[in-house]
């Protein structure tokens, strides 16, 4: 790699916090480096995600694997465990979600309009559009009637995004801002109930907006109409497919991230992928932690400035 003028740049920003670190007696956590220089230095070190890569392989002869791949193949009722393994929400308050507002603009508009849009006006829209995010989002598209083996019937839910083994391991949150009909708080919305369930209040909402890293120069997040948070359950999905599971947790993120966007497009809406934020401040907040629910990628949304 040449000594760009931006490498060099990191070099002497380096070099300089350097001279104040403290010793620290493991090698490998000396010194301030920076994520460029780590990459040029791969070949000489450890890699966790590169090694995760490796380990999340499928090889040929791996019998642990199959056999776990077929415990849940075999039975229909298996795959809904997941589903029926959620938080019992009778005792916090539940809000029905009104008539999804009709997606005009064809799928083909949408992609090509699409856009990252990170400002916003602050203006309020109707709690419809909330609903049709999250039912374009995470969404109970169909139920249909199987049977298990031991012969108990059994619905099986389907969804506007696929999940690899119908294992669904991804829940959205929603961060309310502005809108409508909505007071400021934390939501979780239940595909099931078709409902948004009220998790959090205005004060929890604005603790986590104080865990996202970017300055409001930035982004003005209080003119956002909505945030939505996707909330991994990673055993959900690596309890059939191990470590593999995880890369199956990911897509789902993504398919469910790219819906949203899509939709909002129709509704004139702007929203950006946010990676700015401390994840251990973020599950603290919401009560996670961290490994078996944890907060894996956010969205901003709002009217577009």
């Amino acid at each position: 790699m040449s000594d760009s003028p931006i490498r060099q740049e990191i070099l002497n920003a380096s070099s300089y916090l350097n001279s104040y670190s403290p010793f620290i007696p493991w090698s490998s956590s000396i010194g301030l480096k920076p994520n460029l220089i780590k990459y040029g230095e791969r070949n000489r070190r450890s890699s966790l995600a590169e090694d995760y890569l490796i380990n999340s392989y499928y090889m040929r002869g791996d019998t642990e694997k199959e056999i776990s791949i077929e415990y849940f193949n075999n039975d229909a009722s298996r795959v809904t465990q997941s589903l029926n393994n959620q938080r019992d929400y009778t005792d916090l308050p539940i809000i029905g979600l009104p008539d999804s507002i009709a997606l005009d603009l064809s799928l083909g508009e949408s992609i090509l309009k699409r856009r990252s849009i990170s400002q916003f006006t602050g203006d309020v829209v109707n709690l419809s559009y909330l609903a049709t995010i999250a039912r374009c989002g995470r969404g109970t598209s169909n139920i249909v009637m199987t049977q298990s083996q031991k012969g108990e019937k059994i619905n099986l839910d389907f969804s506007t995004v696929s999940s690899a083994g119908h294992l669904y391991p991804v829940d959205i949150y929603f961060l309310a801002v502005n809108i409508k009909e909505l007071k400021q708080g934390i939501y979780h919305y239940s595909e099931r109930k078709d409902a948004l369930i009220k998790t959090g209040n205005q004060k929890n909402m604005l603790e986590l907006l104080n865990a996202f890293m970017a300055s409001q120069n930035r982004v003005i997040y209080s003119r956002c109409n909505y945030i939505c948070l996707f909330v991994a359950h990673p055993w959900k999905s690596m309890s059939k497919y191990g470590e593999r599971g995880l890369r199956f947790v990911l897509q789902e993120i993504g398919s469910i991230s790219q819906n949203i966007h899509l939709a909002n497009v129709s509704l004139g809406l702007g929203s950006v992928d946010w990676g700015s934020y401390y994840e251990n401040e973020v599950n603290q907040i919401m009560g996670f932690d961290g490994v078996n629910q944890s907060v894996l990628h956010i969205i901003l949304a709002g009217i577009a400035n």
